[in-house]
Parts: structure tokens; sequence; C-alpha cells
């Protein structure tokens, strides 16, 4: 009787309902505690670095699996200071200069305001060295705030980039075989395309001089002159090459060059199986165009000599306008103005 009546004292009635409260309590917070987890494993960011045409193109993906979203996002991309950001995706980066173990880096910053459950974002980079034999790392580093309000930080490792020197040798080939090589899918193909600012500009001495300079680069880098036509201010120059820093030089890829003077735009087309030699080979015929250009006295700075990729695209505009005037992209249709 004793027993049933202490069985059924009020206050023991309110412990008990007080401990199932706790318990409810306790398996809220692991709950919320699990899905924060759960949320940082299922935010991942995705990286790679491979050549893209004339350029290096480094990508990230930022990618949210998870259930909520996250807000506030900063990335930040350090990438070494002997390549040069030529064009971004989206256009809306930041790019300064900072020190870095004593030796100049560049970054780019980029924030966003909130990446939605289940969806990503891709950011690219296209870099082009400055100048050749060079190594060094990308790194990339991204904060953002969880559903919870915490600030989280996602990283990524070191990526390697090498710019390979060139060697290349003058081979022959048969100017049949241009078209062969032309058409080879194995071969990767790089487009670089410039225009010279001065305005009014529009005479044949101009036109003689650039086609020349255009041969003397192929000429000095020892290309081999395959076929040339004068009139239409076209000319096809062939070689063999491999990096200059391998003491073994059977790992050698053939380059077919096509140098093409069209709508006042200073061409040249280059076509190889390796695609990093094709990164190499682009920035050896771009910095010798612009100093040989220079030398001649008809600019005064290498800012008037205008890289004429499309500005969204990347894809080369199909002619160089007059100064101030607008051009819309064939590819993307992105009106733009060159100069």
């Amino acid at each position: 009787m004793t027993n049933n009546q202490n069985d059924s004292d009020p206050s023991k009635i309110q412990s008990l309902i007080l401990f199932k409260q706790d318990v409810k309590e306790t398996l809220k917070k692991e709950a919320v505690a699990l899905e924060s987890v759960e949320q940082e494993d299922k935010i991942k960011l995705v990286y790679e670095i491979k050549p893209y045409g004339g350029n290096y193109r480094y990508s990230i993906m930022l990618i949210n699996q998870s259930s909520k979203s996250i807000t506030n996002i900063k990335i930040k991309i350090i990438f070494p200071a002997f390549l040069e950001l030529h064009r971004c995706s989206p256009p809306t980066i930041v790019e300064d200069e900072f020190e870095a173990d004593k030796d100049k880096a560049q970054q780019v910053k980029l924030d966003f305001d909130e990446l939605p459950k289940n969806t990503k974002k891709q950011i690219n980079l296209y870099l082009i060295p400055k100048t050749l034999n060079h190594k060094g790392e990308i790194r990339t580093y991204v904060n953002f705030v969880n559903y919870q309000d915490y600030v989280r930080v996602l990283n990524s490792d070191p990526v390697d980039i090498v710019v390979p020197p060139l060697t290349i040798e003058k081979t022959i080939i048969p100017s049949s075989k241009i078209g062969e090589i032309y058409d080879d899918k194995n071969f990767k193909k790089a487009l670089k395309s410039y225009g010279v600012g001065i305005e009014g500009e529009d005479d044949e001495d101009k036109k003689d001089l650039y086609f020349n300079i255009m041969e003397q680069i192929l000429r000095f880098h020892n290309m081999q002159l395959i076929a040339k036509d004068i009139d239409k201010k076209v000319l096809w120059y062939f070689g063999k090459c491999w990096n200059k820093n391998e003491i073994e030089t059977s790992n050698q890829f053939e380059v077919l060059v096509i140098g093409q003077l069209e709508a006042n735009k200073i061409e040249f087309l280059i076509t190889s199986k390796n695609p990093e030699f094709l990164v190499s080979l682009a920035t050896i015929i771009s910095n010798d165009l612009k100093r040989r250009i220079l030398s001649t006295g008809i600019v005064k700075s290498a800012a008037d000599i205008y890289d004429l990729e499309c500005k969204n695209c990347g894809l080369a505009l199909k002619s160089f306008p007059m100064k101030g005037e607008s051009i819309e992209c064939e590819n993307c249709h992105y009106d733009q103005i060159v100069w």
C-alpha cells in the first residue's frame, strides 16, 4: 500500500515527464548536429587545369548536394605571377597582386550571395603564360556560411602547372599533306588573332609589313616554309617540337602553323597533337609578334595590339572593328567594343 502511494507521488511523476522532455531535446540536438555534419559533407569543391586552345583553363566547381542553401560564399584563387589572367567566366572577378613567399603571385576573388540546395556553380579562368620554362601551383580557398550561420572553409589541394620550353626542328612535308593534318581530329587547334590599333589604317604597305613580320617570326623559330600565297597573304609552316628540358628527344610532336591576314586581323592557326605545346608555341608567337611590331614604331605600346578573342566565349571575332565601334560575336552573339 505504501509502495503504491509512493508511485503516485506527483513530484515523481513530474520528474518522469521532465526526463522524457530532456530525451526529446537531446535527440533534437543530435539530429541538428547530424544534419550539420551531413551538409558539410555534401559541399564539394572540384577543380582541374588543362590546356584549352592557346590558354590554360583552370576550372573550379562548387557543388551543394545538401538539402539547405549556403550563403555569403567567398572564393579566392591564387596563381603564379608567370601566368596572366586572359579571360574569365563569370566576368565579375576581381584581380590583384600580393606577396607570397617572397615571390609575387596573383589572386582573383569572387563573391556571391547564395548557392541553393542541390545546385552547383562553375568558374573558369583562362590563363596565358607570360614566358616559358616555369613551374608553379594554383590553389583555391572557399569560405561560406552554412544553414546554422557558422562560417566554414573548403580549400583545394595545390594544382601543379608546368609551362615547357620548346625545341623546334625544321621538317619538310609535301604541301598535299597540309589538308590531311588540318582535318585530322587528333590534332588540337589554337587560333591567335590580333588587331593593331591604328586609326584609319587600311593600306597595302602595312599589310605587306605585317605579312613579312609573320614570316620572320616562323623562320626565326626554326619552322619550315611549306607554301605561301602572297596575294591572299597566307603562309604555311611546319616543324617538329619537343620539350627542351628533356634529354630524350624521341617524344616529338608535329606542328603546323598557318599565318594569314584577313579582315584587318593578324592570325596564326596552330595545330599539334600535344595541347601543352600548343600553349607554349602560341606564347612564343604572341610575344615575338608584339615585340616586332613595337620595334617598327607603328604603335608605342603592346596595349595597342589587341587580342581579338570574344570577351564572353573566347572565339575569334570576325574582323577588327574601327575604334569605338561595337562588334557582335558570331558564336555567342555577345556585343562588345574592342578598343
